[in-house]
């Protein structure tokens, strides 16, 4: 391997593992992912307290994540930990990428970018299927290129099992089959019925699963989620937006603004400087979640490229992608399978503007360094809110550790086994000898939809009695209690919440129900 590219993977390794434990500060939904992946590696389809059926999240990213927490240890370091691999990985799939599209040098630099990317580092430093999504993703896009190259079906058909993957990873994976189809169908029309087939296959085997598990519960929770999203408004917007990109192209107004952006460009150190002040502005949590991405300028180098086959690849991978997290009407991690386009684009305008900087410079008589130095100025850029972010947590919320321990030392000690306990998400593991449940879980087991959960759940999906009036103890963080308070649905919950004794450890409030005294 090249030691360049081992530089490039051994700096993405230490900016995604850094104070990984502590920062970011633990999200909710990792908690959630870690409980569905341990108990389904234990042979049990269940959300704390429901019997799920696996919507709104397919099963794979939870069946390998599983098989890791069995080995490693049920704790948010091994998940955090397994999404720094997947994203390792990514990295180098992203290397492989820009060197099918272009060349070596293209392909270091593209990996390099993915590697000091803020919202890949950010992000792939935590526990969500979207990392895997991305990794299945960039893999079908490689996969499809070198059939390109080398005519060869069988990269192909693998490109199309491996893009079916990402169908059964997260919904919104559904993308990838509908990229490589779309692809193969405005090129090679013979090979579309094969391939839709074989992308088809895992999704079909899921669904048969689920049909011969609980055909009605799936049915039911599908019909839920469906309109919980919206109904049919994100098919709308997804069509409504595919409408002006082929407006876009039929008109020849991509044209225009490649034109608008090689104008840009030709200016190369001063757009420089100004895209790294972008990339060295301090985010924040919020910044992440809003999808704020300096990145995604990115797009304009997936767009121009001299092979038609590489060139339409790309941009169509880009756009499903781009379609789906717009159809969704969602900027957080849902755009985490966008990462290793960006950073191609990025790579590929980097490699770009250094042959425009060499001109600027190439009176010096260390021309060929200042060029270097130039175009490096957004990846330093990037790096360095990289390390502002993962080795000094500015600006960014740090998780409490001695608060959390503390606090489910506490509910130990107050509750006996059989009891059960509202709690943190991440709290799962340390409480094992108690019936955890969601404070969420509370609503809709009295029948009241909220978030997530249905109302009209059949008894049998319920394997507890999730009650507010059931549970020994409720734990929550700040702000959730205020949460609660101002949230429809929860209005007889906060009530009787409200008026129980409490007890404040670290940054967790434990809330004691008085009817349920040890």
């Amino acid at each position: 391997m090249d030691r360049r590219l081992l530089v490039v993977l051994l700096l993405a390794l230490v900016l995604r593992t850094v104070n990984v434990e502590t920062i970011p500060y633990w999200h909710w939904d990792e908690g959630v992912n870690l409980h569905l992946a341990w108990n389904l590696a234990h042979g049990e389809s269940r959300w704390f307290a429901l019997a799920y059926r696996w919507v709104p999240h397919p099963p794979l990213y939870f069946m390998v994540l599983g098989l890791v927490l069995r080995l490693a240890g049920y704790t948010i370091l091994v998940g955090r930990l397994f999404n720094v691999a997947l994203s390792l990985a990514t990295c180098f799939v992203v290397y492989l990428l820009g060197r099918e599209v272009d060349d070596e040098r293209t392909g270091l630099v593209a990996a390099l970018a993915y590697a000091v990317s803020p919202f890949a580092v950010y992000w792939g430093r935590l526990s969500y299927s979207n990392n895997l999504v991305s990794l299945i993703a960039a893999l079908s896009l490689f996969l499809l290129l070198t059939y390109f190259r080398t005519k060869n079906p069988v990269r192909l058909y693998v490109a199309a099992f491996v893009s079916g993957l990402a169908a059964v990873t997260g919904y919104n994976g559904f993308f990838v089959p509908l990229s490589l189809g779309a692809v193969i169908l405005l090129t090679e029309k013979r090979s579309f019925p094969a391939v839709i087939i074989i992308s088809s296959l895992p999704f079909l085997a899921f669904a048969a699963v689920m049909f011969r598990f609980d055909l009605a519960g799936f049915i039911h929770d599908l019909n839920y989620q469906f309109f919980r999203f919206g109904g049919p408004s994100p098919l709308w917007r997804f069509l409504l937006l595919f409408a002006v990109a082929y407006y876009i192209r039929k008109t020849k107004l991509a044209g225009f603004f490649v034109e608008i952006w090689k104008m840009i460009v030709r200016d190369a150190p001063v757009y420089w400087a100004a895209y790294a002040v972008l990339l060295v502005y301090p985010h924040t949590d919020d910044s992440f979640l809003m999808g704020f991405d300096p990145y995604f300028i990115g797009a304009l180098g997936l767009v121009s490229h001299p092979s038609t086959f590489k060139k339409f690849g790309m941009r169509t991978y880009f756009a499903f992608a781009f379609l789906m997290a717009f159809a969704l009407n969602r900027v957080d991690h849902m755009l985490i399978p966008l990462h290793p386009l960006l950073a191609l684009g990025v790579g590929r305008i980097a490699v770009d503007a250094y042959g425009l900087n060499s001109r600027y410079v190439r009176r010096l008589s260390n021309a060929g360094t200042v060029a270097l130095l130039l175009t490096s100025i957004p990846f330093a850029a990037a790096a360095l809110s990289d390390v502002a972010l993962v080795g000094f947590g500015y600006r960014v919320e740090h998780q409490n550790l001695d608060g959390f321990f503390g606090a489910a030392a506490r509910v130990r000690e107050i509750t006996r086994p059989g009891d059960v306990v509202l709690t943190y998400s991440q709290m799962d593991y340390l409480l094992p000898d108690t019936l955890n449940g969601e404070l969420v879980q509370s609503v809709p087991y009295n029948g009241v939809a909220v978030t997530y959960y249905a109302g009209d759940f059949p008894p049998e999906r319920w394997l507890f009695n999730t009650s507010i009036q059931n549970a020994r103890a409720v734990v929550l963080s700040n702000g959730t209690l205020k949460w609660a308070n101002e949230t429809a649905g929860f209005e007889d919950v906060y009530a009787e919440i409200s008026k129980w004794p409490r007890e404040d450890v670290g940054q967790y409030l434990i809330l004691l129900n008085p009817r349920k005294r040890v």
